[in-house]
């Protein structure tokens, strides 16, 4: 809720002095590249110099602030991300000679690349993407100059990574979902929840940072409530915020809560579906 609010909200209308938050980079820097720039990209990256493999884009997929893109390179379909540039940076500077030993801290690529290796493990039963190297370098992703939302900040260093393609459906385009799909999605889910806290702590490090969505930032929606329409709304935000502050913060009942990393985008447009004997089941 925090990120959709920031996005509303004028730049203008708060302190002109004020740095621009994660959310505003991340509009700033969301990937802007042409079908032609993400084609040769992939070509360049993840076939053969020489390859006359033909390479196509089957659908450009929603996405929040990334670039996805359903892919195929030959006869194999894939998945083709192009991350956000506020990440992207983050991964390319702590690769830079004398970088800091915990510059890798906050890296949602390194973790996102951890977590696939996590799952790729048979032993947790999930159904999640593969990532594929490099043609080149063997290396999990490739940087490249692209454009981004911002001609100001354009061109701008970008993370791409390719990645198995799993078949199926979005769940959200089903218009029946069975008892049994809600209960499979639902084992799904803990069993993601298991695999993500048996992360090891040097992988846990790599998703410390800033999020506006994270929960204990919560009070950071404040200078937000005069956005909301109504008196009486503002007055029911206020009011959640205060008993947040008072009763989690302030007496530190909150400091003794679990921490880790979570699934907070288990929903149905994330989920992909299958075809059953006995009806849809949720898959990945």
């Amino acid at each position: 809720a925090t990120a959709k609010i920031m996005s509303s909200v004028d730049k203008s209308q708060l302190s002109d002095d004020a740095p621009p938050s994660d959310e505003e980079m991340r509009k700033r820097l969301k990937p802007a590249p042409t079908d032609d720039q993400v084609l040769e990209v992939i070509r360049s990256t993840y076939t053969k110099e020489g390859d006359e493999t033909t390479v196509e884009i089957i659908k450009e997929l929603d996405s929040y602030d990334d670039k996805n893109y359903w892919v195929r390179i030959g006869p194999q379909e894939y998945l083709a991300k192009v991350h956000n540039g506020v990440e992207s940076q983050v991964y390319w500077k702590a690769r830079q000679p004398g970088a800091a030993e915990d510059a890798k801290t906050g890296c949602v690529i390194d973790l996102h690349t951890a977590i696939f290796q996590q799952f790729s493990q048979p032993e947790w039963g999930v159904t999640t993407s593969v990532t594929f190297p490099t043609v080149a370098a063997n290396d999990e992703v490739s940087l490249h100059s692209l454009p981004v939302h911002s001609a100001a900040d354009s061109p701008c260093r970008l993370v791409v990574r390719l990645m198995q393609w799993i078949p199926g459906k979005p769940m959200s385009s089903s218009n029946y979902l069975s008892m049994e799909s809600l209960v499979h999605a639902g084992k799904i889910l803990g069993k993601t929840t298991l695999g993500l806290d048996a992360l090891a702590p040097d992988q846990v490090q790599y998703g410390k940072r800033y999020h506006a969505w994270d929960g204990k930032h919560t009070l950071d929606l404040k200078p937000f409530i005069s956005y909301v329409q109504g008196e009486e709304r503002q007055n029911m935000v206020r009011s959640v915020l205060d008993a947040f502050e008072s009763q989690l913060i302030q007496t530190k009942v909150g400091d003794s809560f679990r921490s880790g990393i979570l699934m907070g985008d288990y929903n149905d447009a994330n989920i992909r579906m299958s075809e059953a004997e006995h009806g849809e089941v949720a898959q990945a």
